[in-house]
């Protein structure tokens, strides 16, 4: 049922077609070059579902009438479920004869687990499971006989390894399908995040100037920067530098995306002596940091008060470290059953290692009580590779 003048004619015409397509993302075009398998599509990238579909270079040609035809797998892209993607196609859509089509008529895009396959001949195939539908493009939508550019934005709901394309007509007349191009954008959006760095430079008197400095800001977004002190906020806008006077600071940095999506991370350190409202041992007033006497050991600033995220510092959500303060025996427990790979456990005050537990389960029961008393650092890594920052703080 082929007419290689029909299809000639329309693959001149299509080269003068402008199209549109996916905006942005990380893009895959698939390879159409289908020589030598003038007849039937069997390649690395290719390959006939049902019927025997008519290709060439950047044409792959296909009919369907009373509830039969050809369809095509395009198997050389990934989709990855929960990811976002957007499909370009470019096709010519015909109704041989001229006329309207069968007003259920329509052509589909699926996503399924590897190739859809039928006994040969000119059958439709059974879909198999699990499958995604992507596109059901009503011929009498399409004005035909045109030639368009159809996009389709979806999230995968599984993880897919094969495109089902193919025309589809329960009754006469016949309607037949060229596809041109094929075009997939993974779309997903990158997690924003932001990174920045502190520096401290002594201005005498016992003030401390405060500059930061993020990292590159994507195109569109905003960076707004908020100073509290001693728990109450002296300074919110556009990033500044500062001139600070002793007492407790924490610094939060807040990225706008363009698309209105925002996400903070905090900084906390102090100017002077450490002004706790309970107050622990000398030791850990005096020692964590003084600017006036380790200003230039602290600049950078140093490894143990590195940045951290803000849902850690207010929310804690995903780890629960109790009782906190404790006497040295304590608990850190996972709140997401992500299993607990690592922990590792520092003393603020020396920066020497205490222990290091590979607990390899959700929850896990600790004993510092022969350690001085003194605020440790509890770095929790889970076996999803994220990382956690907890403050331990232990009163004899």
């Amino acid at each position: 049922m082929k007419k290689l003048s029909t299809f000639l004619i329309l693959f001149l015409f299509v080269q003068q077609v402008s199209f549109s397509q996916c905006a942005n993302g990380d893009c895959s075009t698939a390879n159409m070059d289908f020589e030598p398998n003038a007849y039937f599509v069997s390649n690395a990238d290719w390959q006939a579902s049902h019927g025997t579909p008519s290709v060439s270079p950047n044409n792959a040609w296909m009919w369907s009438a009373n509830g039969i035809g050809e369809g095509i797998n395009y198997h050389s892209y990934n989709f990855v479920a929960g990811r976002q993607y957007c499909i370009t196609i470019v096709a010519t859509t015909v109704v041989r004869g001229g006329g309207l089509a069968d007003p259920n008529a329509y052509f589909k895009m699926i996503a399924t687990q590897g190739d859809v396959i039928g006994g040969g001949d000119t059958a439709l195939p059974a879909l198999p499971s699990p499958n995604q539908l992507i596109a059901n493009e009503n011929w009498n939508a399409t004005g035909p006989p045109s030639t368009n550019s159809y996009t389709y934005t979806f999230t995968a709901t599984n993880n897919f390894d094969n495109l089902w394309i193919y025309p589809y007509s329960s009754t006469m007349p016949v309607v037949e399908l060229t596809l041109k191009r094929l075009i997939i954008c993974d779309v997903t959006p990158e997690p924003c995040a932001i990174k920045f760095k502190i520096g401290l430079s002594e201005q005498g008197g016992g003030d401390t100037a405060i500059t930061v400095q993020s990292d590159p800001i994507p195109l569109g977004g905003v960076v707004t920067m908020n100073i509290i002190k001693n728990g109450s906020s002296v300074y919110n806008g556009l990033p500044i530098s500062y001139i600070g006077t002793p007492g407790n600071y924490t610094i939060c940095m807040t990225l706008t995306l363009k698309s209105g999506v925002k996400c903070t991370k905090c900084f906390d350190f102090c100017i002077g002596k450490w002004y706790e409202k309970d107050k622990l041992s000398t030791n850990e007033v005096e020692n964590i940091i003084s600017t006036k006497t380790k200003i230039k050991d602290y600049n950078p600033f140093p490894e143990e008060l590195k940045e951290k995220n803000i849902e850690e510092l207010f929310k804690n959500d995903d780890v629960q470290l109790f009782p906190n303060p404790n006497t040295g025996i304590f608990t850190i427990q996972s709140n997401n059953e992500v299993l607990i790979e690592s922990i590792t456990i520092d003393n603020l005050t020396n920066n020497g290692l205490v222990k290091l537990i590979k607990p390899q389960t959700t929850s896990v029961n600790i004993d510092l009580s022969k350690e001085d008393a003194g605020i440790y650092i509890a770095k929790i890594k889970f076996r999803d590779g994220t990382t956690i920052n907890k403050k331990i703080i232990i009163k004899k």
